[in-house]
Formats: structure tokens, sequence, C-alpha cells
């Protein structure tokens, strides 16, 4: 038995619902990467990753605003224009779904927009001014046709939208040499009258570590390659702009692919990790976005009382842009609890932005709304079983 083995026993014995004292068991992080734990703190894990996707954050308590500053777009100092496109801009909200399928569909096409709207008109449903100031509004935002169509769609997403909460099952197995994990990412998406499910990029995560037991410390190395499949849907791509750190995981048209090395200290009190990843996008599906993109990602971890049954976690998170990638450049902080009792692991955090220059220009087109406004604020939890 190892000096270190032998003091983190003695100072934890007792203690209920401490993790094993194995190296690295007790140091995942919320965000960062973190070194791959000793098999025999733990083989198979599954359970259920959630985030309060900040854009629904924004919408919950800005709303208004975030409908006021496209139609600003729209009008400019016009204070006139400004109440009578918020005004047709509310109204798509009323529609209902027959109606509103005509319009998205008919959106792409300037002649075919004015056709479905004046239907409208004429039935009652808009007036005659809602008409053309919802034509401004879409033409003054977009200027192709698929820019058309989701500047209508995200004006009544944003009207009607009441909540987006990401959902991620996983699974792990944890073996002596390496780590393999999966993922299938959700969007649930909660409107005023329904409640939709979407899904993300399947995702497989290989992670290979080694140990080295230097008396109290234990020292870690892990290097691993992270896979994003082009499994999303319609409803995932707005959650890359609520969370940039999980873009590769919503962004539909993209295969990507994120190789990445992670060192670390682990102590019986304290595990402290840093990393750095290169994560390459490449567009597969037809559609807005830049044919491929490449950022880096890093980040820094601390743990305190790792082993415990609560843990403290902080983590420093950044990007910086490579290659068609401007809007991945920010630094995040996050600080969070973690729980363990027996086979049962849970944690929260609360992440938000040091710096932030996110302006919406190289991330896929979504127009009519201050992009830069949605990745701010964020919470995250996860719970499960590890054996």
């Amino acid at each position: 038995m190892s000096f270190r083995t032998a003091m983190a026993l003695i100072v934890l014995a007792g203690v209920p619902g401490i993790a094993h004292s194995e190296p690295f068991a007790g140091g995942d992080l919320f965000i960062g990467r973190s070194v791959k734990p000793a098999a025999r703190a733990r083989t198979f894990t599954a359970g259920l990753r959630a985030s309060g996707a900040p854009l629904d954050l924004a919408i919950g308590s800005t709303r208004e605003r975030l409908i006021d500053e496209g139609v600003s777009e729209a009008c400019g100092s016009n204070q006139t224009c400004r109440t009578e496109t918020r005004q047709a801009v509310d109204q798509l909200s009323n529609l209902g779904d027959a109606e509103w399928a005509r319009i998205e569909q008919a959106a792409g096409d300037q002649t075919a927009l004015s056709r479905e709207l004046q239907s409208l008109v004429a039935a009652g449903e808009i007036s005659a001014t809602d008409k053309q100031q919802i034509e401004n509004f879409v033409s003054k935002n977009a200027t192709t046709a698929e820019e058309r169509q989701q500047t209508v769609a995200l004006a009544r997403h944003v009207a009607e939208t009441r909540a987006n909460i990401l959902l991620t099952p996983y699974a792990e197995v944890n073996l002596d040499l390496l780590k393999v994990t999966a993922e299938m990412p959700l969007v649930l998406t909660l409107y005023d009258n329904r409640t939709d499910l979407g899904l993300g990029n399947f995702n497989t995560d290989v992670r290979f570590g080694h140990h080295f037991d230097v008396g109290l410390a234990a020292l870690g190395l892990s290097y691993g390659l992270h896979l994003y499949f082009p499994t999303g849907g319609d409803a995932a791509g707005p959650a890359a702009y609520a969370f940039l750190f999980h873009a590769p995981r919503y962004l539909k048209r993209y295969l990507s692919f994120a190789p990445y090395l992670v060192g670390g200290v682990d102590l019986p009190f304290l595990t402290v990790q840093a990393y750095g990843e290169l994560v390459s996008m490449h567009r597969v599906r037809a559609g807005a976005g830049a044919s491929n993109l490449q950022f880096f990602q890093y980040g820094v971890g601390l743990t305190l009382l790792p082993n415990f049954f609560v843990s403290v976690v902080g983590e420093l998170n950044g990007m910086v842009p490579l290659n068609h990638a401007g809007d991945f450049n920010a630094l995040f902080g996050l600080g969070g609890l973690q729980f363990r009792f027996f086979i049962v692991k849970a944690g929260v955090a609360v992440q938000a932005p040091i710096r932030s220059k996110t302006s919406g220009e190289t991330l896929p087109a979504i127009q009519g709304i201050p992009v830069n406004r949605l990745a701010k604020l964020s919470v995250l939890a996860y719970a499960g079983f590890e054996f």
C-alpha cells in the first residue's frame, strides 16, 4: 500500500458516502476534461446531465428586450415603425399551427410570403399594417431564402418559448487503460401549449489514462478523442448559441472530432487538473454556416475534498478561435458542488462569463435577435450511478 493511499484511508476512515481513494476517483469536472480515474474506483457509470440553456434564461428575463432589439435592427430610430413592427411580430405567436406552417414554408420566397400574409389579412387574422411590418422585419434581417425562413421561425420561437432544457443521458465503461463514454444529447423545449423533444448529435469519447504514485500525491496523464456525429434535428441548433461549449453536440450539420490532453495532481484533499483540446467541425449536411471551423479549448479545474461526501469544484474554461470560429472566443468561470453516497453521484454548478466576444458572425445564421446575449449564465446538474 502506498503512503498516499494509507494517509487517505486513515483520514477518511469512518466517513460515510466517501468515494474510493484510488487516483482521480473524485476528480470529475462539470465542463473541463479530467484525468481518467483508476479502474478500481469504478467500472460502469450511467446517468443524466442537464443544463438550463442560457437562451432560456435570457428569454425568461429579457424576452421583451430580445425581440425589441431585433425590431430595432429593422426600423432604426423610427419609433412608429418599432411599435408597429413589434405588434406585427407578436401576432406571429397567435397564429394557429396550420397558418404558421404555411407562413414558415413560404418565408423563403418574398413573393410567396407576401401572398400568404395577404391571405391572413383577408381572413382577419392580421391587419394590412401587420403584413407590411412583418415583410419589412424579414427583409431587413435576412438576405437569403434560408435566412428569411430562420427569421420568421425565430420570431415565433422567441415569442412563445418558455424554457429550453438540455438533457444528456450518458454511460461510461472504465477499464484499466481506457474509458469509453457515449452520450445522446436531447433538447426539451417548453412552449405555451406544447412540449417538444429534439435530438442532438450522438457522440462518443475514448480516453486513455496513466497514473504515477509519488508518495502523498498521484500524478495523472490522459489523452483521448471525442467524436460527434450529425444526428441532430431542427430543435438542436439554438442550443449551440445558448452554450458554446456544447456546440459540437448540437450543431446538426457538423461531424466533429476533438483530440485532447489532460494532466493533473491528485492529493487526499485537493485535485488539480488542466487540459487542452482542439475542436474541428466539418459540415457534412447542406445548410448555412462555415464548411469547417476550428477552435482551441482549454481550462483548469480544482476539486476541494475530492474523496468526501461533498466536494467543491471550481473551473476556468476558455475558447480561442482558430479558423472560421470568431464566435468561439470566451472565458467562463464555474463553481459547483458534487455529492457522493455509496453508488449515487450528483452535482450542481453555475457558470458565468468572465470574457465573451460572441457576435453571431461565424455560427450558422440565426437571424433577427442578437445572439451575443445568449452565451451567458448557465446552470448545470447531473445525477448518476457508478459501480
